[in-house]
């Protein structure tokens, strides 16, 4: 697993082009990946990324992958820089002699917290109408915070605490889709967690929380315990 840390200069016209537009974000982030005949690359590649303010014109851009990207494809565009000279780029090579069943965690993770409304039910699937739904956002901290417990659940780690720390949303046009317009919004989690299952927890670290995985949501960053 790697993850790459960078600056991004939204000084820079390429910055500000990929902050208005998701989908030109994610074209910026799998750029650093070899092309390949599969359909979707960044589930191939597990890739996920995280975008950060970190004052003024500056934002820290956050890419975790399972292979290896080529990091002067980013560098090469003039906008994105290192995060620290040298080590920018960690390979975490074994992560299972890092993450312990039992650990205490502290975490931050940006998600979408959602639900599929106006499937078909099953007498109808039986019938052959088969109704594809309609994911829309959660309305209320409870039912967030419920969907986070499930997935932490299923995700090899129980939630000690948790709490939202505010909204994120991303918009953009995704000009190969015949809908066009990207609309996301996320919700920011902190606190603290237990991992309860390894396996199953290094899966969730590699593979992400929840939907929206390509436009910036899903990864659980994730540090040493502090209280």
């Amino acid at each position: 697993m790697y993850l790459a840390r960078l600056i991004m200069d939204v000084t820079e016209r390429g910055a500000r082009r990929d902050l208005r537009n998701c989908q030109d974000l994610h074209r910026t982030v799998m750029s650093a990946f070899d092309n390949t005949n599969e359909r979707d690359a960044r589930r191939q590649f597990d890739v996920l990324y995280r975008l950060v303010p970190s004052g003024g014109s500056k934002y820290i851009l956050y890419v975790q992958s399972r292979v290896k990207p080529e990091v002067v494809r980013w560098l090469d565009k003039g906008y994105l820089y290192p995060l620290q000279e040298g080590r920018f780029l960690l390979n975490i090579s074994e992560p299972a002699k890092i993450i312990k069943k039992g650990m205490l965690l502290n975490f931050d993770l940006l998600a979408c917290p959602s639900k599929v409304t106006g499937t078909s039910t099953k007498q109808e699937r039986l019938s052959g109408n088969k109704l594809n739904g309609r994911r829309v956002p959660l309305e209320t901290a409870e039912e967030r915070l419920g969907w986070l417990a499930r997935k932490a659940e299923a995700g090899g780690f129980r939630l000690l605490e948790a709490w939202e720390a505010g909204k994120h949303t991303v918009h953009g046009t995704n000009y190969s889709n015949k809908k066009g317009k990207i609309y996301h919004i996320g919700v920011r989690f902190l606190g603290s967690l237990l991992v309860t299952d390894q396996e199953k927890f290094l899966s969730t670290i590699c593979c992400g929380i929840g939907p929206g995985k390509a436009y910036g949501f899903g990864l659980l960053m994730i540090k040493k315990y502090s209280g």
